[in-house]
């Protein structure tokens, strides 16, 4: 099969999901460009400026709507093949490469995380902006 396929394959299998176009949108869509394809001169390519803009919009939606739905399907299966999150298993990485480093304790228990300051510009503090007005 060939990319042109695989392409043509895979745009036809997201126009038939409605979790990526519904219906209504599709037909919005085909009602758009045959007006733009009417009404507006086509370059060498084959399409007008208006439906290279809608042609780009279209390709950006339908874009991140499937990996939207693509990403829900991954954590679907993996919460299947795993199990839910539990008290056990919260925060620990599915695979583990190597023993894990020691935990800073004090004497009544672990350290919680220390806030880390970044090295970038901050926000004025709020009695400046009051003392600026």
């Amino acid at each position: 099969m060939t990319a042109k396929e695989i392409f043509n394959s895979f745009s036809e299998i997201l126009l038939q999901d409605e979790r990526v176009l519904s219906m209504r949108e599709r037909e919005l869509l085909t009602n758009l460009l045959q007006r733009a394809r009417e009404k507006s001169p086509a370059s060498s390519d084959g399409y007008s400026a208006v439906s290279t803009a809608i042609r780009d919009a279209v390709g950006e939606t339908v874009g991140q709507r499937a990996f939207s739905v693509l990403g829900s399907q991954i954590v679907q299966h993996l919460l299947e093949e795993y199990g839910p999150a539990t008290e056990h298993n919260i925060g620990v990485p599915l695979t583990v490469s190597g023993p894990r480093p020691p935990q800073p304790t004090t004497a009544s228990g672990p350290r919680p995380p220390q806030p880390t300051t970044g090295s970038g510009p901050r926000p004025p503090s709020p009695r400046k902006l009051l003392l600026n007005q």
